[in-house]
């Protein structure tokens, strides 16, 4: 299988740490490191546009974790062995850009924020709630897609009278 587009330009850095043009700090990096993020947002609504235009589904959602939510959670990896796997020095040096990381996110979304591509911002302290409000804006896209079973390609009743043919023997 080949590529149809070019590949995506190496990560750009920050200063801080790097940042990918994907996954899910694929839209903070183009506030965060470019002065004028302007083409970089189009570049990624056409992007999604485009997937749009030929039959992909996109929903984003912005899992948002309180500040104090985060401490609870870094203070629960500093307890816990099974989970000080997950502890890096740049979850605590990063604290301290907090306000300059929520004004780059609310830039990003608001204007990387379609109609073919929504983004869903969850509030994300209890995993219950974000689990059960990631589901009901999945289960609502699905249901307005009204889908349908395909049509049966063969004779059923075909198919049944062969089926009790071969039970009956």
């Amino acid at each position: 299988m080949t590529r149809s587009r070019r590949p995506i330009d190496p990560p750009l850095r920050a200063g801080r740490r790097p940042f990918e043009l994907a996954g899910p700090s694929r839209y903070l990096p183009v506030a965060a490191v470019d002065n004028s993020p302007s083409h970089r947002y189009d570049q990624i609504n056409d992007f999604e546009k485009e997937l749009v235009d030929s039959s992909t589904h996109i929903l984003k959602f912005y899992l948002h974790i309180s500040k104090e939510e985060l401490l609870k959670r870094f203070e629960a990896r500093l307890d816990d062995p099974m989970k000080q796997w997950k502890i890096s020095e740049s979850d605590y040096k990063e604290r301290g850009f907090w306000d300059e990381y929520m004004t780059a996110y609310e830039e990003a979304l608001s204007r990387c924020s379609t109609l073919h591509a929504p983004w869903f911002v969850i509030p994300s302290d209890h995993k219950w709630f974000r689990n059960l409000a990631i589901a009901r804006v999945v289960v609502e896209h699905l249901e307005a897609l009204d889908m349908k079973l395909p049509k049966p390609s063969v004779d059923l009743g075909h198919i049944r009278r062969e089926y009790h043919a071969a039970k009956e023997k």
